[in-house]
């Protein structure tokens, strides 16, 4: 299922232009000068003395894998369409082609061959192809139930375009790529890989598109598509991921920058025996990854949609648009998006015009020791068939925090809409202007408010709410709580006892929409100075890890924002 029609992220389309205009200006050498080439023709039903013509092609593979030099084409018919004398391994030298009747072939001089079913190349063990600089596959089926049934080494410049790779359940990755640089995937369908469908670590400069892959995974680790220390740009367009156990789409990375770009990609979770996410990404030691994420479905997933870890010194920025649980697309994941920092890792989120449906959370923020997160959530519907929680922000030890919450509309929630806990020494800033708090789905036993913010032992917070309209929260609770605990302070924006002529209560109420409030302290609200409400200790901290400031609310992560989710369900 795709998504309906919707503008592109512009940051997705700035770093996907990027590539062509990288290309186009000689930074990626894609079309090199070919050594003289010739054709050699194969035909598992010719006779035995062909001299690999097209009228008298070799009866055998190998034949033809042996003639072949640098530069030269090797023309495979689907003949029988079984494997039988296309079942040896075959390595590509440099400029190669290795081209099946699955896609049209013109060889010059010769009547042009149009598409087809394609040949089955296959391998008792190891690869059925390893490939070489500057190498193309094309139009060819794959089987193999070895450790991989396409491989590349430390290669550069080559393609696969219409290929069907089968790792007939037993191989552990369909296509294993390592070191590769200036790679085009288009077309290809993986399917039986035991554990990854497409491998692809220490790669850069890579693109998959109208690929569809899925791994028959059994463990959390698998993966539709495994990426592992990605360097430079990478892009997965209009493509299909699935797996059934684990994640459709990993990406680890402890070292250097990276950057991901995904455009209207749907990751599925296939039947299977543990739940599976949609999208993991992590990043520590000193890794700099940035994910780009537009017009993206989640679907059938059991557990979470997009989940983010940044740890060590590890930075992790990811920008969400157009995307998530859309429409009744088979079941919502239980929580559409987590972000958790820990032990100094930071984590910059932006999330426009989604739809984070979930059976438990829309939205997850953790941060954990000194570690540092930016959150911002516009015009996107966090609703769910009775969802515990819309969002959730749980802060702990020194760790650092801002959240802004803009037009967004939050419906359906058994307990509270937004959740947000700090506790030891953290800091934390929340902003909250022109969101929608809707009726509350079926009343628990206890009254629960529709917003809870809470501080406890030495936290800090300070919140800004504005032009919000919040309704009473399940079982008769309130509309919004202000717990502040212990030796913690809250503060609220725009609010002193002097000034306002008045309770916390009644200056919410000035500002907003709302119910009733419940105002729950061991000593008075923080009083501020001014309407405006900073965060503490944000942006000028160097706590977390390099010093970047974390200010509230910034729009330099994206362009312009989509105009409207893709759906509102309403």
């Amino acid at each position: 299922m795709r998504p309906a029609a919707s503008p592109a992220p512009a940051a997705a389309a700035a770093l996907l232009a990027a590539l062509a205009a990288a290309a186009a200006a000689g930074a990626i050498d894609r079309h090199p000068p070919r050594p003289s080439a010739r054709v050699w023709y194969v035909d598992n039903t010719a006779v035995a003395d062909g001299d690999g013509s097209m009228v008298a092609p070799f009866d055998r593979l190998t034949r033809a894998v042996r003639a072949a030099d640098a530069g030269d084409t090797i023309y495979v018919f689907r003949g029988d369409g079984t494997e039988r004398a296309l079942d040896e391994p075959v390595r590509l030298r440099p400029f190669q082609r290795l081209v099946g009747s699955g896609v049209a072939f013109d060889a010059g001089g010769e009547a042009p061959l149009p598409a087809g079913e394609p040949p089955l190349l296959a391998s008792a063990e190891g690869p059925v192809v390893t490939l070489a600089d500057h190498a193309s596959v094309e139009g060819v089926a794959l089987a193999s139930g070895g450790e991989a049934v396409l491989v590349g080494r430390a290669v550069h410049g080559f393609r696969l375009v219409g290929l069907r790779v089968d790792g007939r359940g037993t191989a552990t990755a369909g296509i294993d790529l390592q070191d590769v640089v200036d790679a085009t995937l288009e077309q290809v369908t993986v399917t039986g890989a035991a554990r990854f469908g497409i491998r692809l670590e220490r790669a850069g400069q890579v693109a998959l598109r109208a690929c569809r892959v899925t791994a028959t995974g059994t463990a959390a680790g698998d993966a539709g598509v495994l990426v592992r220390a990605p360097s430079g740009t990478m892009e997965i367009a209009s493509s299909e991921i699935g797996v059934r156990a684990g994640a459709a789409l990993a990406v680890e990375t402890s070292h250097g920058e990276a950057r991901i770009a995904l455009e209207g990609v749907e990751l599925v979770e296939e039947d299977g025996p543990l739940p599976a996410s949609g999208l993991v990404a992590r990043a520590d030691g000193d890794a700099d990854l940035r994910l780009v994420v537009g017009t993206t479905v989640l679907s059938r997933l059991a557990a979470d949609g997009f989940s983010l870890v940044a740890a060590g010194q590890g930075r992790l920025s990811f920008e969400l648009a157009g995307s998530g649980a859309i429409g009744d697309v088979g079941g919502a994941p239980t929580r559409a998006l987590v972000a958790a920092a820990h032990d100094g890792g930071g984590i910059e989120l932006v999330a426009r015009g989604d739809d984070l449906l979930a059976r438990d959370t829309g939205l997850t923020l953790e941060a954990t020791g000194s570690s540092r997160l930016r959150a911002s959530l516009e015009r996107d519907a966090l609703k769910g068939a009775g969802a515990t929680r819309g969002v959730v922000v749980l802060l702990s030890d020194d760790a650092e925090a801002a959240l802004a919450l803009t037009g967004n509309e939050l419906a359906g929630q058994v307990a509270e809409a937004v959740y947000v806990a700090a506790a030891g020494r953290s800091r934390l800033g929340v902003e909250a202007r022109d969101n929608v708090v809707g009726e509350p789905a079926d009343a628990p036993s206890v009254p629960l408010p529709s917003v809870r913010i809470e501080t406890r032992d030495s936290s800090g917070a300070c919140v800004a709410l504005a032009n919000n309209r919040i309704a009473d929260g399940p079982g008769g609770g309130p509309a919004v709580a202000l717990r502040q605990l212990g030796e913690s302070a809250l503060a609220l924006s725009g609010y002193t006892p002097a000034a306002t002529g008045g309770g916390a209560a009644q200056a919410l109420a000035a500002t907003n929409r709302v119910g009733r409030v419940e105002i729950v302290g061991d000593r008075e609200l923080t009083a501020t100075a001014g309407p405006s409400c900073p965060p503490p200790a944000l942006g000028a901290s160097t706590r977390g890890g390099r010093g970047a400031a974390f200010p509230l609310v910034e729009d330099r992560l994206v362009g312009e924002p989509l105009t409207t989710p893709l759906n509102r369900h309403q």
